[in-house]
């Protein structure tokens, strides 16, 4: 079951948190759009460079899991 693999396995579970960053600089992103604020401005750009990209490093050193049945 491909779908169980995101909640089971260590890759799925960094996948999910990196989707949820991407997710938050994008409503970080459309917040600043609007109403530009420094310290709004700040968080986006640390959870960007920070968040993204150390999970990005750390998911490219884990092996994804197999899909064979």
């Amino acid at each position: 079951q491909p779908r169980s693999t995101f909640l089971t396995t260590l890759y799925g579970r960094v996948l999910l948190g990196k989707l949820a960053a991407v997710l938050a600089v994008g409503a970080l992103g459309f917040v600043n759009w609007r109403r530009p604020r420094l310290a709004a401005v700040l968080v986006e750009l640390t959870i960007a460079f920070v968040v993204i990209l150390a999970l990005t490093a750390w998911i490219s050193d884990l092996e994804p899991p197999s899909m064979a049945h």
